[in-house]
């Protein structure tokens, strides 16, 4: 559990709540959605995944990452994160 409850964000798999430096950051500004950690603040709307495969594997069931940045997403997308997650896994 993360100490500052200003720090936290919600995974959007497992619901889980964590701090903001543990997460993967999913932003979307202007419809340019990009991929990385949410070092800075971001203009847009966020979404936040743990960098594990079953959270990602939830969220995309659910479908969450179009609902929660309220955009038609890109058709690769769910290919780039993908491998950007497995990539944190194998390091």
């Amino acid at each position: 559990m993360a100490r500052n409850a200003k720090n936290t964000r919600m995974c959007s798999g497992c619901m889980a709540r964590r701090d903001k430096a543990e997460l993967v950051c999913v932003n979307n500004f202007n419809n340019n959605v990009t991929i990385g950690f949410a070092i800075t603040k971001k203009e847009g709307r966020s979404a936040y995944l743990c960098p594990n495969e079953s959270c990602l594997e939830k969220s995309i069931k659910k479908k969450a990452f179009s609902r929660h940045l309220k955009c038609e997403l890109p058709s690769d997308f769910y290919n780039n994160l993908k491998t950007f997650v497995t990539s944190l896994i194998k390091e």
